[in-house]
Formats: structure tokens, C-alpha cells, sequence
């Protein structure tokens, strides 16, 4: 499971750019009621959803902030009197984590960077099962052009059992952290980018076109 997203298109409800710092010298200088790290707000989309799930909590949707590319989500200080575990929850729900930041705390950092690094091996990983199934595809058919042919119909006959799980495996490190988000957005009747990614992946699957799911 690959996903590309481009930042040129994306915008957020600011007006900025997606990845616009947002502001964070206003949050150094005290002008929030609460900063938190949040893993897993990478653009837009995920604005959108805290947005959603946190908005109405603190008051409105205009009662928060982001810097996205510091990973940042900001409650304002006229927002509505909410306390840090409740908007930790609600971050919770939304299938995204989160941590209150302060300026010079490191764990937040750290904890932010952990996750990084290991969104980083799973994609890793997930690739390299992609090129280890399509290495198997090539080795099983004989050669490159009977490779290329097998991509356009088995005529009926069943992939490898080896092949197939090499692109099982590479779904499931790709898809580790869209699934989570994925099943907010179906519980909350709200599609997004995740929930259609696993809707295709999952369809993909089905009909026995792996390759394409992975």
C-alpha cells in the first residue's frame, strides 16, 4: 500500500498552505491555552478531521490552530473551559495520539521522532516486501515477458502462495496507520483519503488483484 500526496494542492481551512508553519511564534509567546504534539497530523486531511473531533469540544472549530509541519495543534485561549485529558481523548478518537507541548520539552519531541522512525521501517519494510513479491512473480514465470503477460490475466490460475504473501505482507506494514484512521472516518460517516485508500486496497484484494492492492 503506497500512498503520494501532493502539498502544491493541498490547503488548509487557515488559507495557508498545508504544510504553513501556522503561527508557532504565538504559541512561544503564550497566546494558546494548550499546544499539543500530535502524531500522525501530517496535512490537511488531518486538520480537517481534529477539526471535527476536537472542534466542538473547545468551542468551535475556529478555536484551534495547527502547524502542520511541526505536527502542532494549538486550542486558543478564548476557547471554551475544557480540560487536557478531554482534548487528549477526543485527539484519541480521531485515531491520531497526542502529547501537550511546552517550548524546550524534549519528550515530546522524542516520542514525535519515534513514531517517525517507525513509519519510516514500515514503509521501508512494505517496499521491500513489494520488490520481494515481484521478484518471486519473475523467478515463477520464467522470465521478465512471461512476468509482463502474467500481470494481464492468470487465464484462471491461482498466484503463488508465495508471491501472494510477500503483497499481504507489504499491505500490512503500508497500511499499519491508515486503518486506524480509516475506521474513525467510517465510524464518524465521514470519508476521507484513508477510509477510500482501504476501501480499494480491500477490493483489490478480493478480486485477487494483489499486486495491484500492494
Amino acid at each position: 500500500m503506497t500512498t503520494a500526496h501532493n502539498h502544491n494542492k493541498a490547503q488548509s481551512r487557515e488559507g495557508a498552505g498545508c504544510c504553513a508553519p501556522g503561527g508557532m511564534a504565538a504559541a512561544d509567546s503564550g497566546a494558546y491555552r494548550f499546544v499539543f504534539k500530535v502524531d500522525g497530523l501530517d496535512c490537511a486531511e488531518e486538520v480537517a478531521v481534529l477539526r471535527r473531533g476536537v472542534g466542538p469540544l473547545v468551542g468551535g472549530e475556529d478555536r484551534l490552530a495547527f502547524d502542520v509541519l511541526s505536527g502542532r495543534m494549538m486550542v486558543l485561549d478564548g476557547a471554551d473551559k475544557v480540560s487536557l485529558e478531554e482534548v487528549l481523548k477526543a485527539v484519541r478518537r480521531t485515531g491520531m495520539s497526542a502529547v501537550e507541548w511546552r517550548k524546550d520539552d524534549k519528550d515530546a519531541d522524542r516520542a514525535s521522532d519515534k513514531r517517525h522512525r517507525a513509519q519510516a521501517w514500515l514503509t521501508a519494510l512494505s517496499g521491500l516486501a513489494l520488490l520481494a513479491g515481484l521478484a518471486v512473480h519473475v523467478r515463477l514465470a520464467g522470465g521478465l515477458t512471461e512476468a509482463l503477460r502474467l500481470f494481464a490475466g492468470r487465464d484462471g490460475q491461482p498466484m503463488p502462495t508465495a508471491e501472494l504473501a510477500a503483497y499481504a505482507l507489504a499491505i500490512g506494514f503500508g497500511g499499519r496507520y491508515v486503518v486506524v484512521k480509516a475506521w474513525y472516518a467510517a465510524k464518524s460517516l465521514r470519508p476521507d483519503m484513508n477510509l477510500l485508500m482501504v476501501i480499494a486496497v480491500t477490493g483489490a484484494a478480493v478480486i485477487g488483484e494483489w499486486f495491484e492492492a500492494a
